[in-house]
């Protein structure tokens, strides 16, 4: 059964709120997820639409691509979806707004894949503990954030002699 669960059938017309909260395994995220993930559903009704506005709230652990530190991020993910019984929504809805067909019949909408999914996708594909983060020194390996390195900075490398001697011409 769904953790993230709204019971839509006799549910009157207008604005509902529905704040959720479920652990991170409950739902499915992997283990870089972790504690509690939260979420608040706004639901407007309409006798032949339900239009679904979703804010979900987690945090996570990840390693940082230039220092390999783990750090702790808070991610956040918001969606829309227009629900209608129809082929045909009331009006032209928002391009971010994904819209969906369902039965008049359908008594719940569950929400855990979407949120699911949307904190999946939140994730950046840099992942950085800090924009500051001066990464490892690619010649000793020391973590610069941590301890400073006197490697020097100049490249040792013998195959650009030749062209640093033209440019000196």
């Amino acid at each position: 059964m769904a953790t993230f669960r709204i019971n839509i059938s006799k549910l009157s017309e207008g604005e509902h709120r529905y704040p959720f909260e479920a652990d991170a395994a409950d739902l499915g995220l992997n283990e870089e997820f972790h504690g509690k993930v939260s979420a608040e559903a706004i639901l407007q009704k309409s006798p032949r639409q339900v239009f679904l506005r979703v804010v979900a709230e987690a945090n996570a652990t990840f390693q940082c691509d230039r220092c390999l530190d783990s750090f702790e991020k808070h991610l956040k993910a918001g969606y829309e979806i227009l629900y209608i019984t129809e082929n045909q929504p009331d009006g032209d809805p928002d391009d971010r707004t994904e819209v969906q067909v369902i039965s008049p019949d359908t008594n719940y909408l569950d929400l855990d894949d979407d949120v699911r999914q949307y904190l999946v996708l939140s994730v950046p594909q840099k992942l950085l503990c800090s924009n500051e983060c001066q990464g490892l020194c690619p010649t000793c390996g020391k973590n610069k954030n941590h301890e400073p390195c006197v490697c020097p900075t100049e490249s040792l490398d013998s195959r650009w002699d030749a062209l640093k001697a033209l440019k000196k011409n």
